[in-house]
């Protein structure tokens, strides 16, 4: 028998939460940055049947990936008690779905995909590439119920000997003089850097003027002077960059944020049902999403709204609610407690078998 459990509710930000996807467009740098601060995923929501254009969102691929790896935790802990239990090849297979190279892919083996399913639920639940499986967990994005704006968070590297001459004292003399060497030069470094820069700006308008050749010939030696003694003074400071520095700026969904939020488990085995609580459950002790964890970004709680169909039976049956207590646990309806036990006690038996494909074995 196959099951569909829809999961419908919220996900609350305790703290802020950022993320950064590759492509994500970025916005202008901050008044004093060079830099724009790293942005958050944005779109256009439906919130009290308005759509709402450039509402930071949180993707739901980032939601998924961290299930997929807390799924894995749930396997490694019950086999091996977090210690070594899988090749390179079965760890890119169940966290990744494999790694495809460039050879030309088969034709997919019906046969053979429902034995590697009936195998793996980590495969069954988040599906692979490499051989090809489909996914039956299905995780959307976190969509703020309000209109929000983005927040900036930012700060600055500071070099303690700058900001308190005592601490000076805990190097030993010739230190401190090393100190203040780098110091110096770094100083210089950047004064002769922007008279580089400056001097660029000329260069760039004698040459669109026109200038005369002995003009532009001037300029350019110059330029070459400043930036030898930009580079003279970065090598004798050990460093290209001043230890004291802003930090560029990311943005954050504010913290106190309710996104709402679906997941679907569609035409799921009890089995791959189980490991979707069981990985939801290690969520909850370990509940965190995104970048800039150790910033005290990225904390969350859930509530959602189980129901399930069996099979393709036209109604689904409301179980129960799923919560989502931080560092707590999870509470859930017993009809997904007791497919989650059944999976545990199978798991513990040796029933699944969690090697990739084509691991090469000894």
């Amino acid at each position: 028998m196959e099951y569909t459990v829809r999961f419908e509710g919220v996900i609350r930000a305790v703290s802020p939460l950022a993320t950064n996807p590759p492509g994500t467009p970025e916005g202008r740098a901050l008044p004093g940055q060079s830099n724009p601060p790293k942005p958050i995923p944005k779109a256009t929501v439906l919130i009290d049947g308005t759509a709402v254009a450039m509402v930071p969102i949180f993707p739901g691929p980032g939601i998924r990936g961290t299930l997929r790896r807390k799924a894995v935790d749930v396997v490694r802990h019950a086999l091996g008690g977090g210690g070594p239990v899988f090749l390179l090849d079965d760890h890119y297979y169940n966290v990744l779905g494999g790694v495809k190279g460039a050879e030309k892919e088969e034709k997919a083996d019906l046969v053979a995909a429902a034995a590697r399913r009936a195998r793996n639920p980590i495969i069954g639940l988040f599906g692979a590439g490499e051989p090809w499986d489909r996914s039956r967990f299905y995780i959307g994005a976190g969509l703020p119920t309000k209109p929000i704006s983005a927040e900036v968070i930012g700060g600055a590297r500071i070099d303690d000997f700058v900001r308190s001459a005592d601490a000076l004292q805990l190097l030993p003399e010739d230190e401190r003089a090393r100190f203040l060497a780098m110091t110096e030069h770094n100083a210089l470094r950047s004064a002769k850097r922007k008279q580089a820069e400056k001097l660029e700006r000329e260069l760039r308008a004698a040459d669109r003027k026109g200038a005369a050749p002995e003009d532009v010939a001037h300029l350019k030696a110059e330029l070459n002077r400043l930036q030898k003694e930009v580079d003279d003074h970065a090598q004798a400071a050990f460093s290209t960059v001043s230890v004291q520095r802003p930090l560029d700026g990311y943005e954050v969904i504010p913290a106190g944020t309710e996104m709402s939020h679906r997941m679907t488990l569609r035409l799921a085995s009890l089995d791959e049902i189980g490991l979707a609580i069981a990985a939801l459950r290690y969520w909850s002790l370990d509940p965190f999403i995104g970048a800039h964890l150790a910033h005290g970004c990225g904390l969350v709680a859930g509530e959602w709204k189980a129901s399930v169909r069996h099979g393709m039976a036209p109604q689904f049956e409301e179980i129960g609610l799923v919560s989502m207590r931080p560092f707590e646990g999870l509470d859930v309806p017993s009809w997904l407690a007791d497919a989650e036990r059944t999976f545990m006690d199978r798991l513990g038996s040796g029933a699944f078998e969690f090697r990739a494909p084509s691991a090469k074995r000894a």
